[in-house]
């Protein structure tokens, strides 16, 4: 007897879920077809409304992260205050166009080594 009443209740409780299911199913496909008529036109739709719900949600949080932020990442005393444009192009090589083609590679290999030195 006690089982039979277990699976009665089973079974009544898997049929409310089905039809609860059917209901939500059905909500969400007439929620889907004011997004757009295509499912391109309803990704495209959805994923704006998500990106506009996420800025409005995450806009608050801005001003207290920026300031802890900033209390974390402090200006370097010993760095220098402005940068110096590093380049190995010579302008005299104009004249030489054979030697002008060695001079890029030279100055990459210069970028390289300042971006070893930081």
């Amino acid at each position: 007897p006690y089982r039979a009443a277990y699976d009665c209740c089973k079974f009544s409780f898997a049929r409310r879920w089905r039809d609860y299911s059917d209901r939500i199913g059905q909500q969400m496909a007439r929620g889907f077809s004011l997004l757009g008529q295509t499912p391109a036109q309803q990704s495209i739709n959805l994923h704006l409304i998500f990106n506009v719900v996420l800025a409005l949600v995450a806009l608050p949080f801005v001003g207290p992260v920026t300031s802890i932020l900033a209390r974390i990442m402090q200006n370097r005393p010993d760095g220098p205050d402005t940068l110096e444009p590093i380049t190995a192009l010579d302008p005299n090589l104009m004249e030489r166009p054979q030697r002008a083609l060695i001079a890029p590679p030279a100055n990459c290999l210069a970028w390289a080594s300042a971006l070893n030195r930081c």
